[in-house]
Protein backbone atom coordinates (compact mmCIF):
# COMPACT_ATOMS: atom_id res chain seq x y z
CA UNK A 1 0.00 0.00 0.00
CA UNK A 2 1.55 3.71 -0.77
CA UNK A 3 0.71 6.77 1.43
CA UNK A 4 0.35 10.16 0.11
CA UNK A 5 0.20 13.66 1.81
CA UNK A 6 -2.79 16.48 0.42
CA UNK A 7 -1.39 19.30 1.06
CA UNK A 8 -4.48 21.88 1.01
CA UNK A 9 -2.58 24.81 2.45
CA UNK A 10 -5.13 26.49 3.81
CA UNK A 11 -4.79 30.23 5.21
CA UNK A 12 -7.33 30.35 8.43
CA UNK A 13 -6.05 33.39 10.14
CA UNK A 14 -4.63 36.47 8.52
CA UNK A 15 -1.70 36.55 10.80
CA UNK A 16 -0.35 33.42 8.83
CA UNK A 17 1.83 34.46 6.43
CA UNK A 18 2.01 32.72 3.36
CA UNK A 19 5.60 32.12 3.26
CA UNK A 20 5.03 30.56 6.96
CA UNK A 21 2.41 28.22 5.32
CA UNK A 22 5.01 27.63 2.38
CA UNK A 23 7.73 26.82 4.69
CA UNK A 24 5.87 24.04 6.63
CA UNK A 25 4.39 22.47 3.43
CA UNK A 26 7.98 21.96 2.89
CA UNK A 27 8.67 20.61 5.59
CA UNK A 28 6.01 18.22 6.00
CA UNK A 29 6.84 17.08 2.36
CA UNK A 30 10.07 16.49 3.49
CA UNK A 31 8.72 14.27 6.68
CA UNK A 32 6.48 12.31 4.50
CA UNK A 33 9.39 11.88 1.92
CA UNK A 34 11.64 10.81 5.25
CA UNK A 35 8.23 8.44 6.26
CA UNK A 36 8.71 6.48 2.80
CA UNK A 37 5.79 8.04 1.64
CA UNK A 38 4.54 8.11 -2.43
CA UNK A 39 3.31 11.39 -3.49
CA UNK A 40 2.65 14.85 -2.11
CA UNK A 41 -0.20 16.62 -3.46
CA UNK A 42 -0.86 20.39 -4.42
CA UNK A 43 -4.10 21.94 -4.80
CA UNK A 44 -5.40 24.64 -6.82
CA UNK A 45 -7.67 27.13 -5.60
CA UNK A 46 -8.41 30.93 -6.14
CA UNK A 47 -9.75 34.05 -3.79
CA UNK A 48 -10.19 32.09 -0.67
CA UNK A 49 -8.15 31.09 2.52
CA UNK A 50 -9.48 27.56 1.66
CA UNK A 51 -5.62 27.21 -0.44
CA UNK A 52 -3.55 29.34 -0.71
CA UNK A 53 -1.57 28.16 -3.84
CA UNK A 54 -3.02 29.25 -7.28
CA UNK A 55 -0.76 26.64 -8.92
CA UNK A 56 0.12 23.17 -7.99
CA UNK A 57 2.62 23.17 -10.62
CA UNK A 58 4.34 26.45 -8.79
CA UNK A 59 4.38 24.39 -5.49
CA UNK A 60 5.74 21.34 -7.14
CA UNK A 61 8.49 23.14 -8.38
CA UNK A 62 9.42 24.38 -5.70
CA UNK A 63 8.89 21.22 -3.54
CA UNK A 64 11.25 19.59 -6.03
CA UNK A 65 14.74 20.69 -5.21
CA UNK A 66 14.07 19.90 -1.48
CA UNK A 67 12.89 16.53 -2.21
CA UNK A 68 15.11 13.48 -3.61
CA UNK A 69 12.04 10.19 -4.17
CA UNK A 70 8.39 11.35 -3.38
CA UNK A 71 6.39 12.08 -6.30
CA UNK A 72 4.88 15.17 -6.71
CA UNK A 73 1.25 15.74 -8.19
CA UNK A 74 -1.14 18.52 -8.67
CA UNK A 75 -4.66 17.91 -7.20
CA UNK A 76 -5.70 19.40 -9.35
CA UNK A 77 -4.66 21.56 -12.31
CA UNK A 78 -7.98 22.96 -13.47
CA UNK A 79 -6.94 22.82 -17.04
CA UNK A 80 -9.64 25.41 -18.45
CA UNK A 81 -8.39 28.43 -17.17
CA UNK A 82 -4.74 28.07 -18.99
CA UNK A 83 -3.90 28.47 -22.35
CA UNK A 84 -2.69 25.15 -24.00
CA UNK A 85 0.77 26.00 -25.41
CA UNK A 86 1.44 27.61 -21.89
CA UNK A 87 0.00 24.07 -19.46
CA UNK A 88 1.84 22.16 -22.51
CA UNK A 89 5.22 23.87 -21.77
CA UNK A 90 4.77 24.16 -17.35
CA UNK A 91 4.02 20.80 -17.57
CA UNK A 92 7.04 19.57 -19.52
CA UNK A 93 9.21 22.18 -17.38
CA UNK A 94 8.09 21.11 -14.14
CA UNK A 95 8.38 17.50 -14.93
CA UNK A 96 12.30 18.06 -15.76
CA UNK A 97 12.48 20.67 -12.63
CA UNK A 98 11.37 17.11 -10.32
CA UNK A 99 13.48 14.80 -12.19
CA UNK A 100 10.39 12.84 -13.74
CA UNK A 101 8.52 12.89 -10.50
CA UNK A 102 5.07 14.51 -11.44
CA UNK A 103 2.27 13.00 -11.64
CA UNK A 104 -0.09 15.21 -13.09
CA UNK A 105 -4.25 15.52 -11.94
CA UNK A 106 -6.68 17.53 -13.49
CA UNK A 107 -10.44 18.69 -13.24
CA UNK A 108 -12.94 21.21 -13.80
CA UNK A 109 -13.29 22.56 -10.51
CA UNK A 110 -16.06 22.60 -8.13
CA UNK A 111 -16.11 25.72 -6.69
CA UNK A 112 -18.58 28.12 -8.91
CA UNK A 113 -17.30 31.33 -7.06
CA UNK A 114 -13.63 30.48 -8.37
CA UNK A 115 -14.59 29.65 -12.00
CA UNK A 116 -16.84 32.72 -12.24
CA UNK A 117 -13.80 35.05 -12.01
CA UNK A 118 -12.54 34.02 -14.63
CA UNK A 119 -15.59 34.11 -16.67
CA UNK A 120 -16.57 30.62 -16.75
CA UNK A 121 -19.25 28.40 -14.85
CA UNK A 122 -19.36 24.55 -13.86
CA UNK A 123 -20.85 23.30 -16.98
CA UNK A 124 -18.09 24.89 -19.42
CA UNK A 125 -15.06 24.20 -17.18
CA UNK A 126 -15.85 20.54 -17.79
CA UNK A 127 -16.15 20.60 -21.26
CA UNK A 128 -13.39 22.27 -21.64
CA UNK A 129 -11.75 19.70 -19.23
CA UNK A 130 -12.60 16.61 -21.15
CA UNK A 131 -11.16 17.89 -23.97
CA UNK A 132 -7.58 18.85 -22.26
CA UNK A 133 -7.35 15.34 -21.45
CA UNK A 134 -7.55 14.03 -24.85
CA UNK A 135 -4.77 17.17 -25.73
CA UNK A 136 -2.74 16.50 -22.89
CA UNK A 137 -2.35 12.59 -23.49
CA UNK A 138 -1.90 13.38 -27.27
CA UNK A 139 0.45 16.39 -26.74
CA UNK A 140 2.72 15.82 -23.60
CA UNK A 141 6.27 14.03 -24.38
CA UNK A 142 5.84 15.12 -28.10
CA UNK A 143 8.44 17.80 -29.29
CA UNK A 144 5.12 19.49 -31.37
CA UNK A 145 1.81 18.94 -30.99
CA UNK A 146 -1.22 20.18 -32.89
CA UNK A 147 -5.32 20.19 -32.14
CA UNK A 148 -8.30 21.30 -32.90
CA UNK A 149 -11.34 20.88 -31.16
CA UNK A 150 -14.43 22.69 -29.60
CA UNK A 151 -12.69 24.60 -27.53
CA UNK A 152 -8.93 23.97 -28.25
CA UNK A 153 -7.87 25.56 -31.26
CA UNK A 154 -3.82 24.93 -31.38
CA UNK A 155 -1.54 25.04 -34.30
CA UNK A 156 1.19 22.98 -35.01
CA UNK A 157 3.27 24.23 -32.04
CA UNK A 158 6.62 22.78 -31.55
CA UNK A 159 8.13 22.28 -28.01
CA UNK A 160 12.25 23.17 -26.61
CA UNK A 161 11.66 21.11 -23.66
CA UNK A 162 9.83 17.74 -23.50
CA UNK A 163 8.68 15.99 -20.29
CA UNK A 164 11.04 13.87 -18.63
CA UNK A 165 9.04 10.79 -18.14
CA UNK A 166 8.19 9.68 -21.72
CA UNK A 167 5.67 8.80 -23.08
CA UNK A 168 4.15 11.69 -20.34
CA UNK A 169 3.70 11.86 -16.44
CA UNK A 170 1.03 10.09 -15.13
CA UNK A 171 -2.47 12.00 -15.99
CA UNK A 172 -5.09 11.32 -12.94
CA UNK A 173 -8.73 13.11 -13.65
CA UNK A 174 -10.80 14.15 -10.81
Amino acid sequence: MDFGIFNLMNRRHRSQAPAEIIRDTVEQVQAAEAAGFATAWFTEHHFTNYSITPSPLLMVANVAPQTKTIKLGSAVVLPALYQPARLLGEVAFVDNLAGGRLILGLGAGYQAYELARFGLTLDEARGVTDEWAELLAAGLGQESVEFHGKHIDLPQTWFTTRTLQQPRPEIWIA
